[in-house]
């Protein structure tokens, strides 16, 4: 008896081979999902931010029409952000929301009241009535290209994936036609 119990202990064991293999098995599948892992979470934090930054400009115009004061979006170069902001009863900056851009972005152009502008000036005003200055900001990371523009008239923003267009020619969707600015 004392032999089977013996022979039952030997069996339960593991060799170094099977060992071996269990292990090069979960290094293989290790190395196959930290690579999908990394990409999953770049693709959250693209649509992230995609998703705050399609709404900041609609944010900033409904504040405008709320509070019946105008409301600015700008840039901050320093902190790589959007700020919503407008002035309280003090007269002092209140400081509404705000959009980081993720590592690797960056805004590039500007366009403010139909003309280039650069960061530190940029400062896209909304109204009380829904108009805004109208203007746009370009953000890019790599070839990829990512633009928020504001119409004047309707204070509407859009987000396309296109460059901004050129301040002296802008064109519509409606026909051929074709608007120089001045």
């Amino acid at each position: 008896m004392g032999s089977v119990a013996s022979m039952n202990r030997e069996k339960r064991a593991y060799t170094l081979i099977e060992l071996s293999v269990v292990i090069a098995v979960l290094a293989l599948l290790a190395a196959a999902v930290t690579p999908l892992l990394s990409s999953f979470t770049q693709s959250q934090r693209y649509h992230s931010f995609i998703s705050q930054l399609a709404t900041i400009g609609a944010q900033t115009r409904e504040e405008a029409i709320a509070l019946a004061k105008p409301v600015d979006l700008e840039f901050d170069g320093s902190a790589n952000q959007f700020k919503i902001h407008t002035l309280d009863e003090n007269g002092s900056d209140k400081f509404l929301n705000t959009v980081q851009l993720p590592g690797g972005y960056s805004a590039q152009r500007f366009q403010l009241s139909g003309k280039e502008s650069d960061a530190g000036e940029w400062k896209l005003t909304f109204y009380p009535d829904g108009s805004s200055d109208g203007g746009g900001v370009q953000v890019t990371q790599g070839a990829d290209t990512i633009t928020l523009y504001s119409d004047p008239t309707t204070g509407r923003t859009v987000l396309n994936h296109d460059p901004l267009p050129d301040p002296t020619t802008l064109s519509w969707t409606a026909g051929d036609y074709i608007h120089r600015a001045s």
